[in-house]
């Protein structure tokens, strides 16, 4: 466990934790772009409706929205 000293601060764990959330939902995008997975969302008698599209959109906007608060709060010290 980090001690006060070496732990970095708050902004730099965040900038940390959008970095790595970034990355994976790139690695899911690329699945996704690929065919590798697909979304689907249940409807009546257990059939489902493909979502791919829908969800690719949605990932590729907080992919944008992540970046955006990367470069908002990655600053010199």
């Amino acid at each position: 466990m980090e001690d006060a000293v070496t732990a970095k601060p708050g902004f730099e764990q965040f900038v940390d934790w959008c970095k790595a959330e970034a990355t994976r939902l790139k690695e899911e995008l690329t699945a996704l772009e690929e065919g590798t997975v697909r979304m689907g969302k249940s409807v009546a008698n257990g059939d489902w409706e493909d979502i791919t599209p829908k969800h690719s959109a949605w990932i590729k906007q907080k992919i944008v929205e992540l970046d955006d608060l990367i470069i908002t709060y990655s600053f010199p010290i």
